[in-house]
């Protein structure tokens, strides 16, 4: 019952903050909009209301974007188990996962996902400064963002082949069976499920989303300079840190 109560709390104050920083966030475009107010002379608690709105929205899509990693490792999970005895023989060379095809399948699952936010916060960084009429997603940022994708899905898939080739020599050197090897395969994609699937889709969901807001405010024509916030959370790093306030 306690534990009840305490959900229910703790999900109005959510709620009730969430509600404030709307306010909050309205009243600041608002200000910009009648030009009494230009973001780059916010004080800190004005920034961190619109960082708060931000992270908020963006969460949703880290969210789902770790779960489509997930879904993508158990598929290839099951092609690299098909092909673990046939590559036995030369796992160094072999051929546990066709790379293009793992590629291809990567951004195919990723894309929509990232259009949708990249289009989204596009559309919320315009209309802070008050443009709500203007073209964010432009031929050129989504020619951008799929190559960043074609990127992360390269990386990823990099790291994973490195990852099983290094497990399955080593237990080859040691005198595994191929059921022993079966086994560490499945330890690497558990590893990239709590690990790996949360560290990407955090990384990947924001950057694309820090940069439709950069390349929004280029659309509007009006924005000369970028000033660089760092949330002081304990997911900060310190190139963050030393990087708050910056403005270029």
């Amino acid at each position: 019952t306690r534990f009840s109560k305490t959900i229910k709390t703790r999900k109005s104050l959510s709620n009730e903050l969430a509600k404030k920083m709307t306010e909050s966030v309205k009243e600041i475009q608002e200000e910009i909009k009648k030009g009494a107010t230009n973001i780059m002379t916010l004080t800190d608690d004005e920034f961190e209301a619109v960082w708060k709105q931000f992270a908020n929205r963006v969460t949703p899509y880290e969210d789902q974007m770790r779960q489509i990693i997930k879904k993508y490792n158990g598929e290839q999970k099951k092609r690299v188990m098909v092909n673990l005895p046939k590559a036995i023989k030369a796992i160094a060379t072999g051929e546990l996962f066709d790379k293009k095809e793992e590629i291809a399948a990567m951004i195919d699952m990723a894309t929509p996902l990232m259009t949708d936010l990249m289009q989204s916060e596009g559309k919320e960084a315009a209309a802070l400064l008050g443009f709500t009429d203007i073209e964010t997603f432009t031929p050129e940022v989504e020619e951008a963002m799929n190559e960043s994708i074609k990127l992360m899905a390269k990386s990823y898939n990099k790291t994973t082949l490195g990852l099983l080739k290094d497990k399955l020599t080593q237990g080859q050197k040691d005198g595994l069976s191929l059921d022993e090897l079966g086994g560490l395969v499945k330890e690497i994609y558990d590893f990239s499920n709590e690990v790996r699937a949360k560290q990407v889709a955090r990384t990947e969901t924001f950057r694309i989303a820090n940069e439709a807001t950069r390349k929004a405010w280029e659309a509007t024509k009006v924005v000369k300079t970028i000033k660089w916030y760092t949330a002081a959370d304990e997911r900060t790093c310190p190139y963050c840190q030393s990087m708050n306030g910056k403005v270029i």
